[in-house]
């Protein structure tokens, strides 16, 4: 055992590498990768590729699960990282002039339907001080999420994840109420039964599998929420910044939040930041007084370079009309993949919104378990890496839906080589034989 200075690391063999990964940080990660053939050590990545020590390019379907929506590396966010190099980035007892312009863009892109902002270092953060402010409005409140949902990994927001999980947990139980995505004669028959502060939900369940809402029922919890006092926060740290055809998922809707909840691809993946917008007046009645001013502040939370990066994301996003491609490009991959279903009955299902998509495999969901379940999905995944060079991942909470979740970047050319990839991947009878096996 040696320390390794950071010069050091490319001298080390690939072999010697992965031990280290998995001797000190993961070693069951490390096994179930190398079982599905996917652990592999990049060295290089730009735009929609990532490239292995020999230089072979590999095509990104998964875009760091939504928060490459630029692509990697783009040079416009490193160099304005470069550029910014000697500002300040932790002087808490400044007016830092990013936080102000960086809550302004958000503004202006709500269309002043959210005015006020603060920003956290991760997603997870954002719903905690979603979770936070539900429990300042109202102290003894509920809050209603949804079975499937997936908010993050700290202990509040586990707390509003719809599945298993949350048991190895001691978490704030009494605090949460679980309502079936889509039903709302469940929420409403909640609302009468309990004192609900607020209503926790993903505009589309992206690890339930890509599930959209039924139509109205956003406006039906919009509605439900304006007659009872209730608030309304959208979690768009997966759906939000052009993932899925808009700037925002809940434009396409037509139903403003009171609350909205931003990170992932915010800074285009280069620096961590997640957001908590909120309406004006709420962020009044909450963190207006000199008191509770500093409530939300931490170390690293808004520092500066992780907003320069944000800003030029947002710049960059609007410049290249990449809402537009995830609207053009997402249309054409249901399109293709819809037209693979009809060839293979492997695939049950496709569905998504712009460059959200899920590819259902219903028949693996009756398999006993989420583990073998996961294996052979895991079988598809390793087939599409290792013969076809594309990088794709499962919905975390639903493991019989592939996620096509590539960044915003992607061209046509791009897909088609993915469904010719999809295609003869599920040609393969050997492939699923042990699956229907063991059906039978």
């Amino acid at each position: 055992m040696s320390y390794i200075n950071l010069n050091e690391v490319n001298k080390i063999s690939e072999e010697e590498l992965k031990e280290i990964f998995k001797e000190h940080y993961n070693k069951g990660l490390y096994k179930v990768m190398k079982s599905i053939g996917i652990d592999k050590i990049f060295h290089k990545a730009k735009g929609a590729l990532v490239y292995d020590e020999n230089g072979k390019g590999y095509l990104d379907f998964i875009a760091g699960f939504g928060s490459l929506n630029i692509g990697h590396n783009d040079e416009r966010i490193l160099n304005t990282i470069i550029e910014h190099s000697n500002t300040p980035n932790f002087i808490e007892q400044s007016v830092n002039i990013y936080d102000g312009i960086l809550a302004n863009n958000i503004n202006y892109l709500t269309k002043g339907e959210l005015g006020n902002c603060h920003f956290t270092n991760s997603g997870t953060e954002a719903v905690e001080e979603a979770i936070k402010l539900s429990m300042m409005k109202n102290k003894k409140g509920k809050i209603i999420y949804f079975k499937n949902a997936y908010h993050g990994k700290t202990l509040g927001s586990i707390a509003a994840m719809g599945n298993k999980l949350k048991k190895n947990y001691n978490y704030v139980k009494g605090t949460f109420l679980e309502a079936p995505f889509g039903d709302i004669k469940k929420v409403k028959s909640l609302v009468d039964s309990y004192d609900v502060t607020s209503i926790l939900i993903e505009p589309i369940q992206a690890e339930a599998g890509i599930i959209l809402p039924p139509e109205g029922f956003l406006e039906e919890l919009r509605e439900l929420c304006n007659k009872e006092d209730i608030l309304l926060i959208f979690d768009e740290i997966q759906t939000g910044i052009g993932r899925c055809g808009s700037m925002f998922m809940y434009e396409q809707v037509g139903v403003v939040p009171d609350v909205l909840l931003l990170a992932k691809s915010l800074s285009g993946g280069y620096i961590p930041i997640g957001c908590i917008a909120m309406k004006k007046k709420i962020w009044d009645s909450v963190y207006g007084s000199a008191k509770n001013s500093t409530l939300l502040e931490t170390t690293f939370g808004g520092n500066s370079m992780a907003c320069i990066s944000a800003l030029k994301t947002l710049e960059i996003i609007r410049d290249d009309k990449l809402s537009e491609n995830a609207k053009e490009i997402g249309t054409y991959t249901v399109l293709k993949l819809r037209e693979l279903m009809m060839e293979y009955h492997q695939i049950s299902a496709v569905r998504g919104q712009g460059l959200l998509i899920g590819v259902e495999f219903e028949f693996l969901k009756k398999l006993k378990s989420k583990t073998t379940m996961e294996f052979f999905v895991g079988k598809i995944i390793g087939r599409l890496f290792k013969e076809h060079a594309i990088l794709i991942s499962i919905a975390s909470n639903n493991p019989a839906v592939l996620k096509v979740e590539p960044p915003l970047t992607i061209t046509k050319d791009e897909i088609d080589y993915f469904i010719n990839a999809l295609r003869e991947t599920l040609s393969d009878d050997k492939l699923f034989s042990t699956i229907h096996a063991i059906l039978e």
